[in-house]
């Protein structure tokens, strides 16, 4: 047992010395994977907390289902007109006195700003565009251009000059007839209608890690200080689910399918256990169970029924005392006996179907009758 134990504590030794000398050593990377929490989805996160502290109300939406009224400031991708009828619907809204901050381009919610973004990547065929961004493009007068160049640009603002990374550039075939900021190719506003619109090539400078660097956080302020109201929504582009779509525009329908289903299902669930009988509380007896049976057969025209059991049993009393019920001496002793007239007696032998209530009930008195004098 000993000479196991100094074995084990050599092996032990050993492999202390073996590892001891590489303690310590190694290569170590730092790597940025981006934001893990609400940031990670929601790209104008900062944005939206800036501005919040500058003094200005400020509403994240996945949709243009909530236009701020007649004013205010709306900041959406171009990715973000994916549903019928936005295009119409926002440029309406801005004639009337809105202001639309159109990104031209990386503004979508799932783009990383820790990847690096290479234009060539990106949708650069102006055919290959949804139709919503096509037919918002054509309205506004735009034709993007994809190859443009990229690096710091100075914007005019007023009396104020600021500087911003922006990306790509754009090229308005009906210029406007007044720009009140200028960026050249790359950031733009004009009036429009009642309202106005601002056109920024690059989303860029506005997305949550470059928002801090340069110009971009003031010169952000700056554009949604344009409207007075200091409204701001935010639009992600985020697609609708198809059940909120349901629900937001067909709510009463499926209210009453809901409450059809209910009533269904209350109707034809099992029950819990076997149904119970009706206790029925009043005893019948037999005479009961024959007026029933009487008055079924009666209202089914069923007459001959009810009257030849009784003819028969006369019949054949008559037949055991040799008496023939045809011979018209017989039936005149019956009716001496039983003080009826001998058409009767022979009604009530020979009678099929009575065509009333009171013949009927004569008959079988008189059947009655012959039974106990015979």
């Amino acid at each position: 047992m000993k000479r196991i134990l100094k074995r084990l504590a050599a092996l032990f030794a050993l492999t202390l010395c073996l590892f001891i000398p590489g303690c310590g050593e190694g290569e170590y990377e730092e790597v940025e994977i981006g934001y893990m929490g609400p940031a990670r989805y929601n790209p104008f996160l900062a944005a939206e907390r800036f501005l919040k502290e500058a003094g200005c109300e400020v509403k994240s939406n996945g949709s243009f289902d909530q236009l701020p009224y007649a004013s205010g400031t709306v900041v959406a991708p171009l990715q973000a007109f994916m549903n019928y009828g936005d295009a119409n619907r926002v440029l309406t809204w801005v004639q009337n006195g809105g202001h639309l901050v159109l990104l031209l381009a990386n503004g979508e919610p799932w783009r990383s700003d820790w990847k690096i973004w290479k234009w060539e990547e990106k949708e650069t065929d102006q055919e290959d565009r949804d139709e919503e961004e096509k037919a918002l493009l054509d309205k506004l007068g735009l034709k993007l251009d994809d190859n443009g160049s990229h690096g710091d640009t100075f914007v005019q603002v007023g009396v104020r000059t600021y500087r911003a990374e922006l990306h790509g550039k754009f090229t308005l075939v009906k210029k406007p007839y007044r720009r009140d900021v200028d960026g050249g190719d790359q950031l733009t506003s004009f009036a429009r209608g009642y309202g106005r619109v601002t056109l920024v090539a690059d989303a860029h400078p506005f997305r949550n890690r470059y928002l801090a660097e340069q110009d971009h956080a003031a010169l952000l302020h700056q554009l949604v200080s344009m409207d007075q109201r200091m409204i701001v929504s935010f639009v992600t582009g985020m697609k609708v689910s198809f059940w909120k779509m349901l629900w937001q525009h067909g709510w009463m329908v499926l209210v009453c399918l809901a409450v059809v289903l209910v009533l269904w299902l209350w109707k034809n669930l099992p029950r819990f256990g076997p149904i119970l009988a009706a206790e029925d509380r009043s005893a019948r007896d037999f005479t009961g169970h024959l007026a029933l049976a009487g008055a079924f057969l009666w209202k089914y025209r069923q007459v001959p029924a009810l009257l030849q059991p009784l003819q028969q049993e006369v019949l054949a009393l008559l037949a055991r005392r040799s008496l023939n019920p045809e011979d018209p001496a017989t039936q005149e002793e019956l009716a001496t006996r039983c003080g009826l007239t001998a058409d009767r007696v022979r009604q009530a032998l020979f009678l099929v179907g009575p065509q009333s209530e009171s013949v009927f009930l004569r008959t079988v008195q008189d059947l009655y009758t012959l039974r106990s004098k015979i």
